[in-house]
């Protein structure tokens, strides 16, 4: 009895194959159909012998494609032509539908930025990696200067020499953590035993922002007239091997803002589905009018910890007046030798 009830499972399982249909839309960042584009889908379903069914069609010329499988656990797509940048490529890119939304009936409309001019740029990753060095905002409540150029703080803090970008903060100390199976005087002595053996100085701010518990709040600005940072937000794709549009805006540009209160007990997560486009460098007309600026990319938002490390992601043209930045990813001016610079997205 249990053979056949078995049997009877599988038998339906196998002819739930066509229980879902998907109906794809792949177009340009002008919303302009794309024929032959290569669509994959892989339904996952865990009943069937084979657990993926990745299927693979070419769009039609109205640049759609359709799907029949069954997906118990959901489906993940991704597509590609020649020419594009792919979509849902990369890791972190991840495309899926769920099995809730495949029951439901699913469509989407997948975009691939076509591939223009990529051009040489500064792309680096201030990052929180340990074998990265670790960008603290050299001292408080004083704006201190960052240059794209260089990919270091300006002088006498880094060997920069022109601020792309301010960077501020002012910390409160709240109180000492409690770590239940360790006194304060056992923690002071195992950080006095690891500044020995790093070879660093102890001291009793260190340990504090070691141990302790801060609140905090951080300003972004900039140095000159017209310069500025603006949001995407509507326009960047996570999925896309290229986030944002090829080229920064002309206008809506922001002098900067506020943080305000983070907290050592409330991590702020870091948004990875926005970026920034920034102009810097800005020199002015006598009419007050630009007459050249500089422009840069970041892709994810701008990460700030309590005891006042930054992070982000930039990219930079050192042309000016040049608002291009499609990323040749094999030609990155830093040089692969600079530490952060091995960068693979566009």
């Amino acid at each position: 009895m249990n053979n056949k009830f078995n049997l009877l499972m599988l038998l339906i399982s196998l002819c739930a194959v066509d229980g879902h249909v998907v109906n794809l839309k792949v177009h340009d960042e002008n919303l302009t159909p794309i024929a032959n584009a290569e669509v994959e889908i892989s339904f996952d379903n865990p009943r069937s012998p084979v657990r993926y069914d990745e299927q693979t069609k070419l769009t039609d010329e109205d640049g759609q494609v359709v799907f029949k499988g069954n997906g118990i656990l959901g489906a993940s797509m991704r597509a590609q032509k020649e020419g594009y940048y792919p979509f849902a490529h990369y890791p972190g890119e991840r495309f899926r539908a769920s099995s809730k939304e495949l029951d439901q009936g699913f469509s989407a409309e997948l975009m691939l930025r076509s591939i223009r001019k990529p051009v040489p740029l500064f792309s680096k990753k201030i990052t929180e990696a340990t074998h990265y060095r670790p960008y603290k905002i050299p001292v408080e409540k004083e704006p201190i200067g960052f240059d794209f150029f260089v990919g270091d703080w300006i002088k006498p803090y880094g060997q920069g020499k022109v601020a792309d970008i301010l960077f501020s903060y002012e910390k409160e100390f709240v109180e000492f953590a409690s770590i239940p199976s360790r006194t304060l005087k056992q923690v002071r002595e195992s950080y006095k035993r690891r500044c020995k053996s790093e070879g660093i100085a102890y001291t009793e701010e260190g340990f504090r922002e070691f141990a302790g518990k801060w609140d905090s709040k951080f300003e972004v600005s900039f140095p000159g007239e017209k310069e500025g940072i603006q949001m995407v937000e509507e326009r960047f794709n996570v999925h896309s091997a290229l986030r944002m549009p090829h080229e920064a805006p002309t206008d809506g540009y922001k002098n900067g803002f506020t943080v305000e209160k983070l907290h050592t007990d409330e991590p702020r997560i870091a948004r990875g589905d926005i970026g920034y486009f920034l102009r810097t460098r800005v020199k002015l007309d006598e009419n007050g009018e630009i007459e050249s600026a500089n422009y840069a990319k970041i892709y994810g938002e701008i990460e700030f910890l309590p005891t006042g490390y930054v992070y982000f992601h930039y990219y930079f043209n050192p042309t000016p007046n040049d608002r291009n930045l499609e990323f040749d990813t094999k030609r990155n001016l830093f040089g692969d030798d600079v530490e952060g610079s091995r960068v693979n997205l566009p």
